[in-house]
């Protein structure tokens, strides 16, 4: 928060003593529980931020943090949007060159987890960037809601769905959403959640939750179908 401190403006920010999701994924992915909690918390702040007229852009697990009793919040606005509310869109324009290697020449250096920005039009981490913010459009909420379902793959799956692909490759799955079922990482999975994050995941748009919200309210869903017993 903003204070003043004897004339001196001070920007005070909150100590979370418990790392962030980063630091929490290099011991190990969490639990399905945990990464279904995750989300519901982390829906329900995006929901509340986006209803403040902001938007994110740069939601990643380094940008995750946890306080000294376990409760996750969002860090980092300094990418941050405002929402042009009677359009419902950002209002940073956006033209970007519809070739995958020259986007990757323009943007990309070598660390694809670093937050990036080209001249307003292209702003965020590579590796979770939605395809519609790769091809330029007009920054709103389902760019934050596309991020934050990546992480919850690379919760559970315990790597990003697109790790390892080279710069070009990265682009041009990006920008086609060709995401992997999860469950050609964790057989396991139960079919419920797969199913969330391929919807979510989708290369169809009108398949993916268009507000945080409604996000949230899938998550809840989830939690009360896998694990009765916590509801």
């Amino acid at each position: 928060g903003a204070e003043e401190w004897k004339g001196t403006p001070l920007l005070i920010f909150e100590y979370l003593e418990g790392g962030t999701l980063l630091d929490s994924l290099r011991r190990g992915p969490l639990t399905l529980e945990e990464v279904i909690d995750l989300g519901t918390v982390l829906s329900d702040a995006l929901d509340r931020v986006h209803g403040s007229g902001v938007l994110h852009r740069d939601i990643k697990p380094s940008n995750i943090g946890y306080t000294s009793d376990g409760v996750a919040k969002i860090l980092d606005f300094g990418l941050a949007a405002i929402l042009d509310r009677s359009r419902g869109t950002g209002t940073l324009p956006a033209v970007l060159p519809s070739d995958p290697g020259l986007i990757a020449e323009l943007a990309w250096g070598p660390e694809p987890s670093a937050s990036l920005t080209i001249t307003q039009q292209l702003v965020g981490t590579p590796l979770y960037l939605s395809p519609e913010a790769l091809a330029g459009q007009m920054p709103q909420p389902t760019f934050d809601l596309w991020s934050l379902s990546l992480v919850l793959y690379q919760a559970f799956a315990g790597r990003h769905p697109l790790a390892g692909e080279s710069i070009f490759d990265l682009v041009t799955s990006i920008r086609r959403a060709s995401i992997p079922d999860i469950r050609d990482f964790r057989p396991e999975c139960p079919a419920a959640f797969a199913a969330f994050l391929n919807d979510a995941l989708s290369p169809v748009a009108a398949r993916r939750p268009t507000t945080a919200a409604e996000l949230r309210t899938r998550l809840r869903w989830l939690q009360g179908h896998l694990f009765p017993h916590a509801s």
